[in-house]
């Protein structure tokens, strides 16, 4: 069988890149495993990066070999730009980049490509030498005795976990397999890092647009670990991985603010992402004036003048104390620049044409500072306390990570049946009511929606944010929300904030077939989620569960079933 698989043809299902450095004593083993236990139709793109040691004289030998195409680098490039040359030189729909130092058992590809269901950005094996949820210790049935074969222990994790895979935040490098249509679309490896956190920040990267990175568990793929590593002094190896640890903590000092970015625990469950290089001031060199606001309040904009300046007027009225009011401005052409421009309180991001909210938001969020977020549309009116009881909300238990208010125009569970005022003093008297009549009062459910969702910044980006594949927007909060309890963040109304919602008015501006909108992306939702949820093969309903209304202070027991 040449290297093209069992279907043979021109185009390959399946490109391994594989980028070598010093890597003459395991690339013939690695090349003849793939060859040998590969069932679907691939190609071979290997990327040297400068070897010194014998293995250009074994790329030589595979020059005429069918299926194997060799990319030779004159000087070194680093592991992430040498891996997008292998990624350009390559043809199949599926992507996986694999080490040198790896061993590949019999149907590891149709196994690993069994994950790759819609919705899923990468998925990774479980390995002898790897880190956080891809150790295979972690999914083993029985304890395994000191030494044995590589076959054998293939074959126990294939039969134990056969179909079987394990969501995760982090998939180490050794062994990745990415759909090529998730690479044309987040792009390939950071090129910043020449050795080292590459994965790090993909991962990352893959999560942010909201999909989801899970192990195979009934795939085992040996790695010995370190083994370009070790050709060089561990000196320099160093220092280029310290490098790019401080270049990748500096990408997300832009995201998290200076000095606020979570540990690696946090953020991808691992211990080894230590920076040197941070910004963090110590408590007492910080001036009050310059220190992270508690709260951002971030509104997406595009036209509608009129509604951002009542919008605006309300919170800088209704919202004291100690927050940021972040506007990103998605190409706006009525005036609201102008009106933006001379709001001295506001913080304005400008894009040249209407982005979508989803990807505004993400900007938005991207640029704020604060600990909690508010994402609010330009179509609304706060009210006095709305805040504070959003932010009582979240501290009704650990684990709640979203909150919302009700409203008098929604589709859900937030919609109020009782809010028939007909002007906005009417407005504001009713909501004053309902805080007393509901003070303290909390209710889980499912999901809120995104005209006014207040979302803690870690969880937030710990769910990769919105996904902007919802264009425009709809059903992108849906994703959000069944994204954050699938991570065990829980979602709660706030029975005693009220938030006037005058309702769609950017798309009923700006969509002419507004009903084809819902419906294209009702669509793109219920694909994404098909058989993921335990126990049904169908997409999750958007129509929100319900537990009950709580007040503080309150025991926590196990969340309601709500939702999909």
């Amino acid at each position: 069988m040449d290297s093209r698989g069992v279907t043979g043809g021109d185009a390959p299902l399946v490109s391994v890149v594989v980028v070598t450095f010093n890597s003459a004593a395991d690339l013939p083993s690695l090349l003849g495993g793939i060859d040998r236990h590969s069932r679907l139709a691939h190609e071979i793109v290997i990327v040297d990066n400068a070897s010194t040691d014998g293995t250009r004289e074994v790329l030589a030998s595979l020059e005429s070999k069918p299926g194997h195409r060799i990319v030779r680098n004159a000087v070194n490039q680093g592991y992430s730009r040498a891996a997008n040359q292998g990624v350009a030189a390559s043809r199949g729909r599926i992507v996986v980049f694999l080490n040198p130092d790896t061993r590949v058992p019999p149907g590891w590809d149709v196994a690993m490509a069994a994950h790759l269901r819609p919705g899923v950005g990468a998925v990774g094996p479980v390995s002898n030498y790897v880190a956080a949820e891809q150790k295979i210790e972690r999914h083993l049935p029985r304890a395994l005795p000191p030494r044995i074969d590589f076959a054998e222990l293939a074959a126990i994790v294939r039969d134990a976990n056969r179909g079987r895979s394990h969501p995760t935040r982090l998939l180490i490098g050794f062994c990745l397999m990415v759909p090529r249509a998730v690479l044309d679309r987040l792009g390939g490896f950071d090129e910043d890092l020449f050795l080292g956190n590459d994965d790090l920040e993909f991962s990352l990267r893959v999560r942010r647009a909201g999909l989801d990175l899970v192990v195979a568990t009934d795939v085992f793929v040996f790695h010995r670990g370190q083994v370009s590593f070790s050709s060089r002094p561990r000196a320099e190896t160093d220092r280029l991985v310290q490098d790019s640890t401080d270049r990748l903590y500096e990408k997300l000092e832009r995201v998290y603010g200076a000095g606020r970015v979570p540990s690696g625990r946090e953020l991808w469950g691992i211990e080894w992402f230590r920076p040197t290089r941070t910004t963090a001031a110590k408590p007492d060199a910080i001036e009050v004036a310059g220190r992270p606001p508690r709260v951002s309040i971030v509104i997406p904009v595009h036209d509608q003048l009129e509604c951002t300046s009542l919008c605006l007027e309300s919170v800088e009225r209704f919202t004291p104390g100690d927050v940021e009011i972040v506007v990103v401005d998605n190409g706006s052409r009525d005036g609201t620049a102008e009106l933006l421009a001379a709001n001295r309180r506001v913080r304005v991001v400008t894009n040249p044409s209407n982005r979508g909210f989803p990807a505004a938001a993400n900007q938005g969020v991207g640029a704020a500072r604060g600990d909690v977020i508010v994402l609010l549309n330009n179509d609304t009116v706060v009210t006095e306390g709305w805040l504070a009881r959003l932010e009582s909300a979240l501290d009704a238990s650990p684990d709640t990570g979203i909150a919302g208010p009700l409203t008098n125009r929604i589709r859900g569970l937030q919609q109020d049946p009782d809010a028939t005022y007909s002007t906005l003093d009417a407005m504001h008297e009713y909501a004053a009511a309902l805080a007393r009549k509901n003070a303290g009062q909390t209710v889980e459910v499912s999901q809120v929606m995104g005209f006014c969702m207040a979302i803690r910044r870690r969880s937030f980006v710990e769910l990769g944010g919105f996904d902007e594949r919802f264009g425009i927007g709809n059903y992108d909060d849906d994703d959000l929300c069944l994204r954050a309890r699938r991570g065990g963040i829980r979602i709660r109304i706030a029975l005693d904030a009220f938030v006037h919602h005058f309702g769609s008015r950017t798309f009923a501006a700006i969509v002419e077939d507004y009903d084809g909108l819902l419906e294209r992306n009702r669509r793109l939702f219920e694909e994404k989620w098909k058989g993921q949820c335990p126990g049904s093969s169908q997409a999750p309903a958007s129509s929100e569960g319900v537990a009950r209304p709580e007040s503080r202070p309150t025991s926590q027991g196990p969340p309601a079933a709500t939702g999909a």
